[in-house]
């Protein structure tokens, strides 16, 4: 069964079309990766899936509840799916453990002494239960990133949306990062992910999903598409990325 879905969905910057006719399902347990060139509109679809972009033709859905529907209950659909942004968007006057905790004070209602159980157990998890107490400036990017990654688990999602998560770090960061992602993965979590890591894609995804034209351009199992695509652009743009030793 799906627990993500878009049909026909198209998304304009005034006379720019971003998303044209667009449709994508995500099941439940699908690690489903989003590949192809910057300005394909990768982040955009991930945006408006968490209701931070409006559409303007078209339905999402996650779950039962549609977020295109203007009376959707946006913290809603916030609970059942999570978002990881490239650009990691902790509070910098809060320390770790309190960036974790905010939104389960604030929106989940939790009582302190649980949110904070919870952020500690889950920093533990993404390897910083000594650094609990430091303010993201003390923090490395790949150590920001995780922190963000242990915020949005702290929301119990039922899937999660990562933007391009790896991006703004340092290559000999990256890995630390992508070793979390690869553990829910193996855990069965929902994930749709936006990325340029294509060994990571094919490591750990059920399906990947080439971007172009303003929608879904070609789709199939990982080795398939990274290794042997039937369509012309998406064998030129991995053709490039040989070229550029970067697959």
């Amino acid at each position: 069964m799906s627990f993500v879905k878009l049909e026909n969905v198209g998304k304009t910057y005034g006379s720019i079309s971003v998303l044209k006719d667009l449709n994508l399902r995500v099941d439940k347990h699908e690690v489903v990766c989003l590949i192809g060139p910057s300005g394909c509109g990768k982040s955009t679809m991930l945006r408006c899936i968490n209701g931070l972009e409006s559409i303007q033709a078209g339905s999402i859905f996650v779950g039962d509840l549609e977020v295109s529907s203007p009376i959707v209950d946006i913290n809603a659909v916030r609970r059942r799916v999570g978002m990881v942004f490239q650009h990691f968007n902790l509070f910098p006057h809060m320390t770790a453990i309190e960036n974790v905790m905010v939104a389960q004070l604030r929106v989940l209602g939790r009582d302190k002494r649980a949110a904070r159980d919870m952020a500690f157990e889950l920093l533990s998890r993404v390897g910083l239960s000594k650094k609990i107490d430091k303010y993201p400036e003390a923090l490395s990017g790949g150590e920001q990133q995780r922190v963000a990654i242990a915020r949005t688990l702290a929301m119990s999602p039922q899937a999660l949306l990562l933007d391009e998560i790896t991006s703004a770090l340092d290559p000999e960061l990256v890995g630390e990062v992508l070793e979390i992602v690869r553990e829910l993965a193996n855990e069965g979590m929902t994930m749709l992910l936006a990325t340029h890591e294509m060994s990571f894609a094919r490591e750990v995804a059920t399906r990947v999903c080439f971007v172009a034209e303003g929608g879904i351009y070609e789709e199939g199992p990982a080795e398939k598409i990274l290794s042997n695509p039937d369509r012309p652009k998406t064998q030129a743009f991995l053709r490039r990325l040989v070229e550029s030793h970067r697959l």
